[in-house]
C-alpha cells in the first residue's frame, strides 16, 4: 500500500499528486503519501485548461460590519469580529488583532492589539502579548504594558494586577491606591466596588469604598451589579438558594427569604416566595402579595399574572385591569398585548382589555410598530396589520419590528425591510444581529484566498520551494477571491524538499 488509509475521501492521482479530504477540509499529498497541502481548505481543485498543473484554493472567511436603521454600512464589512460602541469607539478585529473605529467607520486606532477592553473615562485597557496597558481614544499609550490583568477605569480607579494572584486598584499614574489582596475585583460604580475573598474553600462577595475599606464584608455567594435604584441582588446560599436585596450602604433591605428576585422593571421586581410569585418595591417590601402561579415583568404599567390556570393583567397596586381569562398573555408593547385562548388562537387587546383582533390567529409571535409577526404551519413567516390583513410576503425567517424596520431571511440570506415591506437592504448578509442603539452587526461569509500575504492584493509573489513555482491572486467572483498554485517543477528552482504550507514557505520575493 502506497498511501495508508487516513482520509475521508480521496480523488484519483493526477500528475503524481492527489487531492484528499479530512474532516470536511481539503488538502493534497504526493504519490508517496507525503503532505503537500494540509487539509485545511474549504475548496481545492485544478483550474480548467491548465493541464492539471494549476490549483485553485479557497478558504471560507467571515467578515463583520455595522449598519444603521437606514441600511447604510457605517462600518465596512472587512473585520473578523466587532464589539460594541463605548465613548464613540467601536472595537474591531482584523487578522486576529484589535483596534478601534469611530462612529463614521474610520479606523482611528490601528488593529495591533491582542485584546482590548471598552473605553471608560477616556482610556481602554489593551493587551500586547501577555501584558496589559492603557491607551487613549487615538491609540496613544497612556500606561505602559506592565499588568497581567487590567479592568476599566471608573471613579479614577481600575482593578488590576501585576504579579501574583491578587487584584488591587490603580490610579491613572499606575500607582496602587488599594493594594493587591483580592482574588477577584470588579469595576467601581459610584464610589463602590464589589470584591471577592476566600472564606474557607469558597469565594464570598462584599463591597469596598474608594479607600479600600469594607462597606460590606464578603459573605454572599454572589452579588449582582447595582441597578438604577441603587440595589443589588445577593445570593445568601442554602438549598434551594435564597436571595435578598442589598443597598449601597451594604444593608439588606428585604426580610423574606426569596427563592428568586428578577430585575426591576418600572419600579417593581418579580419575586418568588415559596412556590408563588409577587412583586417587591424599591424599599424591599412586598407591593403585590406572592399569590400567583406565574408572573411577568411590568410593561407599560401592567404585568401578566396567572391564577387558577388563566392569565390576566394587574396594575402596580395589584388590582386586575384585565381579568384572568386567557391561556397565555404576552407583555404590552405600544399599548397592545398578544393574548391566547387555547394553545394557538392568538388575538390582540388594547390597554383596557378590549379586542383589537379577536383570538383566532395561529402562532402570532409578536406585535410591534403596527405589525404582527406570524408563523404558519409550514414554518414560513409573514406580517399582519392591526386589521388582521396579510401584509407583504412570506419569509424563511423573520424578526419583530424595531425602530420601524424588521430583519427577514430570503433565499438563505438576510435583508431589512421597512414598515411598507420595502427592502432597505436586499438579501445579501449571512447574518444580521438585533439593532442596538440604532446599529446592527452584520456578517458576510465569503470565500477568500488562503493565507494572503500582507500587501499581495495586486502584485505577484514567487516562492523558492521545490515543485511550487508561483502563486498569485486573480480577480474572482463577488464575495470570493482565488489563489492559484502551479506545480510541476517547470522553473527548476532546485530547492530541496516540498512545503506548500504558506506559513512555512521561504524566500518570498516580488516577481
Amino acid at each position: 500500500m502506497v498511501v495508508q488509509p487516513q482520509f475521508s475521501f480521496a480523488k484519483d492521482f493526477v500528475n503524481q499528486v492527489g487531492i484528499v479530504q479530512l474532516n470536511s477540509q481539503w488538502g493534497m499529498v504526493d504519490n508517496k503519501g507525503k503532505q503537500l497541502l494540509p487539509c485545511r481548505y474549504d475548496e481545492l481543485g485544478f483550474l480548467e485548461n491548465t493541464e492539471n498543473k494549476v490549483l485553485r484554493v479557497f478558504k471560507k472567511e467571515e467578515r463583520y460590519g455595522l449598519i444603521d436603521t437606514l441600511g447604510q454600512l457605517t462600518v465596512s464589512a472587512q473585520y473578523e469580529n466587532i464589539g460594541s460602541f463605548s465613548e464613540g469607539r467601536l472595537a474591531v478585529n482584523r487578522n486576529g488583532v484589535w483596534g478601534f473605529v469611530d462612529q463614521n467607520g474610520r479606523e482611528v486606532v490601528p488593529c495591533r492589539f491582542d485584546e482590548v477592553g471598552a473605553f471608560s473615562e477616556g482610556w481602554a485597557a489593551a493587551r500586547l502579548g501577555s501584558k496589559w496597558g492603557y491607551i487613549d481614544r487615538n491609540g496613544s499609550v497612556e500606561l505602559d504594558f506592565q499588568f497581567s490583568k487590567a479592568g476599566k477605569f471608573s471613579c479614577g480607579l481600575a482593578p488590576a494586577k501585576r504579579e501574583g494572584p491578587h487584584f488591587g486598584y490603580i490610579d491613572r499614574k499606575g500607582n496602587w491606591v488599594i493594594q493587591p489582596k483580592f482574588p477577584k475585583a470588579h469595576v467601581f460604580d459610584a464610589g463602590i466596588a464589589k470584591v471577592e475573598e476566600l472564606s474557607g474553600q469558597f469565594l464570598r462577595a462584599g463591597l469596598i469604598d474608594a479607600t479600600g475599606n469594607f462597606i460590606l464584608k464578603p459573605k454572599f455567594v454572589s452579588l449582582s451589579d447595582f441597578n438604577q435604584h441603587g440595589l443589588a441582588v445577593a445570593e445568601i446560599g442554602g438549598n434551594p438558594a435564597k436571595f435578598a436585596l442589598v443597598n449601597r450602604a451594604g444593608q439588606t433591605i428585604t426580610s423574606l427569604p426569596f427563592r428568586d428576585i428578577e430585575p426591576f422593571s418600572e419600579g417593581l421586581a418579580r419575586v418568588q416566595y415559596h412556590d408563588s410569585w409577587g412583586f417587591v418595591d424599591t424599599t424591599g417590601k412586598l407591593a403585590i402579595e406572592a399569590v400567583y402561579f406565574k408572573a411577568s415583568d411590568f410593561s407599560e404599567g401592567k404585568a401578566a399574572v396567572w391564577q387558577e390556570g388563566k392569565c390576566g393583567f394587574v396594575d402596580p397596586s395589584g388590582k386586575f385591569v384585565v381579568e384572568p381569562q386567557f391561556s397565555k398573555c404576552m407583555d404590552f408593547k405600544d399599548g397592545k398585548a398578544i393574548v391566547f385562548k387555547g394553545s394557538q388562537r392568538a388575538g390582540l387587546i388594547d390597554a383596557s382589555g378590549n379586542f383589537i383582533i379577536e383570538p383566532g390567529i395561529n402562532k402570532l409571535l409578536d406585535f410591534a410598530n403596527g405589525r404582527g409577526l406570524v408563523r404558519d404551519d409550514n414554518y414560513k413567516f409573514y406580517y399582519i396589520t392591526e386589521q388582521s390583513r396579510f401584509y407583504n410576503g412570506f419569509y424563511e425567517k423573520a424578526r419583530e419590528y424595531k425602530h420601524g424596520v424588521a430583519v427577514v431571511q430570503v433565499d438563505g440570506n438576510w435583508a431589512i425591510i421597512n414598515q411598507q415591506g420595502i427592502e432597505i437592504i436586499p438579501p445579501k448578509y449571512d447574518k444580521i444581529e438585533q439593532f442596538e442603539d440604532g446599529f446592527a452587526k452584520v456578517r458576510i461569509k465569503g470565500l477568500q484566498w488562503a493565507d494572503q500575504p500582507p500587501g499581495r492584493t495586486h502584485r505577484a509573489a514567487q516562492l523558492r520551494v521545490h515543485q511550487l513555482c508561483r502563486r498569485w491572486p486573480l480577480p474572482g467572483r463577488a464575495g470570493r477571491q482565488d489563489r492559484l498554485f502551479r506545480h510541476g517543477g517547470e522553473m527548476g528552482l532546485g530547492a530541496a524538499g516540498v512545503d506548500l504550507d504558506f506559513k512555512k514557505a521561504v524566500n518570498t520575493r516580488l516577481s
